[in-house]
């Protein structure tokens, strides 16, 4: 089973959940980046389905949770596991959740075919994106500032 498959899988598990207690509509709420694959999945769930509508928002997966603990959504979408103090938080509130992973994605370093370093160590990887190594000195290449995507570099794998 290929995990484009279990993708749709998983998202269409959701949506039959939530169209059991909303007939005619279904929102969605949550992660970026998890948004283009629910987008088709839920067009494909409005043709089977053509008395559900499903409309999604991409407000990120923090905003997606919140949005469910809230009642202001039928299906969350996270690019994350539940936090414990959102765990903790859902379960002071007396709400249950059912989570789904319809996903598992990858982290792809690329390093400009001009940069003098053509091999990093995935120790020296995991202290890029956390933070520790912040020059490609660091690593054997020039003295220069390692930049990348903000939402990646510097935050704790």
């Amino acid at each position: 089973m290929t995990k484009n498959m279990i993708a749709v899988l998983g998202a269409l598990a959701g949506f039959a959940a939530a169209a059991a207690v909303h007939a005619e509509t279904v929102t969605v709420n949550g992660s970026t980046t998890v948004l283009p694959a629910m987008q088709l999945t839920a067009e494909g769930f409005m043709k089977a389905n053509p008395n559900i509508t499903v409309t999604i928002s991409g407000t990120g997966s923090g905003n997606g949770i919140k949005a469910l603990r809230d009642g202001m959504t039928d299906v969350a979408m996270a690019s994350r596991d539940m936090k414990d103090k959102e765990v903790k938080d859902f379960a002071d509130h007396n709400i249950k959740t059912v989570r789904y992973t319809v996903a598992h994605d990858a982290i792809i370093p690329v390093v400009n075919p001009n940069n003098a370093v053509k091999g990093l160590t995935m120790a020296q990887l995991k202290d890029i994106f956390a933070g520790k190594i912040r020059s490609w000195d660091e690593v054997g290449g020039a003295k220069a500032p390692i930049v990348g995507w903000p939402r990646l570099l510097f935050r704790h794998l």
